[in-house]
C-alpha cells in the first residue's frame, strides 16, 4: 500500500472548502472555496484593468476570465471581460455579460454603451434596434451628455445621422434621440 502523505492544515481546509462547493456550488463561489478573499479578487481585477489599459488584451482577458470563474457575480470582472469581448469582436458573449451587469445595476452607463456597441457588431435589424434602446437609455440617464459614455453614444448617433444624410436611412428611434442634438 502506498504511503499517504500528510496534508497541511491549509491543504485540508482547501479540500474541505472544495468539497463543500462541489456539494452546493450555488451556496459559495469557487473563489471563496479556494480561499480567495475579496481583497485577493480585487487585486487580480486591478491587475487585469491595468493590463487592459496597457493594451495587453490577451493577458487581461485571462485574468478577468479567472476572476469570473472564481466569482461569476463579480461586476468588475463581467465589465472588463465584456469590454474585451466587444473589442475582440465576440458580441454575443459581451452582450450576455453586460446584460447580467445591467440586471444588477440598470443605470450602469458603461455597460449600456458597450452592450449597444456589441449589438451594432451583430449587424442585424433587431440588434441595431436594441443598440438604439441602449443609447436612448444613456441619454435619458445623462441628458446633458456630461459623461464620456453619453458623449460616445452621441458620437455613434451622429455617425448614424451622417450616414443617413449621405443617402442611408435613419430610423425614427435615432431621429427621436437626435432631435435635440443641435442644441448640444
Amino acid at each position: 500500500m502506498a504511503n499517504e502523505e500528510q496534508l497541511t492544515p491549509l491543504q485540508e481546509e482547501a479540500i474541505e472548502n472544495l468539497q463543500m462547493w462541489m456539494r452546493n456550488p450555488t451556496g459559495i463561489n469557487l473563489g471563496a472555496a479556494l480561499g480567495y478573499t475579496e481583497l485577493d479578487i480585487s487585486h487580480i481585477v486591478s491587475l487585469a484593468f491595468k493590463m487592459l489599459e496597457e493594451g495587453k488584451l490577451d493577458n487581461a482577458r485571462i485574468l478577468y476570465e479567472g476572476v469570473h470563474a472564481l466569482n461569476p457575480e463579480n461586476i468588475d470582472a463581467m465589465v472588463g471581460l465584456g469590454a474585451i469581448y466587444t473589442h475582440q469582436n465576440f458580441p454575443t458573449q459581451a452582450i450576455e455579460l453586460f446584460s447580467r451587469v445591467l440586471e444588477e445595476e440598470p443605470e450602469h452607463l458603461f455597460s449600456l454603451l458597450q452592450r449597444g456597441e456589441a449589438y451594432i457588431q451583430e449587424n442585424d435589424e433587431d440588434s441595431l434596434s436594441k443598440a438604439v434602446e441602449d443609447f436612448k437609455k444613456i441619454m435619458e440617464l445623462d441628458p446633458k451628455a456630461e459623461s464620456r459614455e453619453a458623449k460616445r453614444a452621441l458620437a455613434i448617433i451622429n455617425s448614424a445621422r451622417e450616414v443617413a444624410l449621405e443617402g442611408g436611412t435613419l430610423s425614427e428611434d435615432i431621429k427621436a434621440v437626435t432631435k435635440d442634438l443641435d442644441k448640444k
